[in-house]
């Protein structure tokens, strides 16, 4: 928990310097809502729109905004300062729905709103994004999210890479070739047991994009 409030913060941190003012932000899969509760710690207008009723409800009850609904497209009204979409963008089936779902992000922003968008990166992950979840179907990388995000009208303003509170591609390089050696060597199972891919995986590094809408 303590290090996904820090994650929070710090994508937050990210996307406050580049939205001025950030007043509203629109969630794509919000989970359990733990970004929701930073943005409110902030005094930020939450939108949130999530697949599963059962965690929409939750947060409903908790006071937020959250719509039912599977994306794209985006099915709210009015529209934002900034869209946030972290571990959602490589479940998209292809990469015509990925370019579907950035064009009903772009018509939800405001002028010069702000998209961030953070996913597992591919080049390191290797076969572990589509081993470790079945549900992963669209490989993301840096290269593809700055030319999806270029055809879709917007402007990429930074490009990175992040794991637990380290950040840099170079540092998560470094970290992604320790974490494999440890794998194969079998210390993963030996010390966490059935939780060991889970584990695995909440250390794989993962690439992010803040990108502003063009004109």
């Amino acid at each position: 928990k303590r290090l996904v409030r820090y994650r929070n913060k710090w994508l937050l941190d990210k996307i406050s310097r580049v939205a001025s003012p950030l007043r509203s932000i629109l969630e794509i899969g919000p989970g359990k809502g733990d970004f929701a509760y930073t943005c409110r710690d902030r005094g930020i207008a939450y939108t949130g729109i999530e697949i599963n009723e059962n965690l929409a409800e939750v947060l409903r009850k908790d006071g937020f905004t959250i719509v039912t609904a599977q994306v794209p497209p985006l099915l709210t009204t009015g529209t934002f300062d900034s869209i946030y979409m972290n571990q959602v963008f490589e479940h998209m089936p292809n990469a015509n729905t990925a370019l579907e779902l950035l064009t009903s992000c772009y018509n939800c922003l405001s002028p010069n709103g702000v998209l961030l968008i953070a996913a597992p990166d591919y080049g390191m992950w290797k076969e572990d994004f589509f081993t470790s979840d079945y549900s992963h179907e669209y490989p993301v990388s840096a290269e593809r999210l700055q030319q999806l995000l270029s055809d879709s009208r917007f402007d990429v303003v930074e490009l990175g890479y992040y794991s637990l509170t380290m950040s840099g591609k170079a540092l998560c390089a470094m970290l992604t070739g320790v974490v494999r050696s440890t794998w194969m060597i079998g210390l993963f199972h030996l010390f966490f047991g059935r939780r060991a891919l889970k584990v695995k995986t909440s250390i794989l590094p993962s690439v992010y994009a803040i990108a502003v809408k063009r004109p």
